[in-house]
């Protein structure tokens, strides 16, 4: 059974990670200073999910449907190919 936009949106955001890394499939990575950007893919929806690795903790879990945040993990991911 999939999660739709508005339910996924409700949830508390211990509850968003538990369902994200319970029921999402890592995509990719990119970073960000001392942060990491972290793209899953969950049920119909691409999940975004930052973690500060200084502080040990997830900053934000949000859907993503903006092409050009999209756009910036394939232009990662070509970088990360290329070196």
């Amino acid at each position: 059974m999939s999660i739709s936009k508005e339910k996924f949106n409700k949830m508390p955001d211990g509850e968003k990670a538990a369902y994200v890394l319970s029921n999402g499939r890592q995509l990719t990575t990119k970073k960000k200073g001392e942060s990491f950007a972290n793209l899953f893919s969950v049920d119909d929806l691409l999940i975004e999910v930052w973690y500060n690795s200084t502080s040990n903790k997830i900053i934000s879990i949000e859907i993503i449907d903006d092409s050009d945040v999209i756009d910036s993990y394939i232009d990662s991911a070509r970088i990360k190919n290329n070196l």
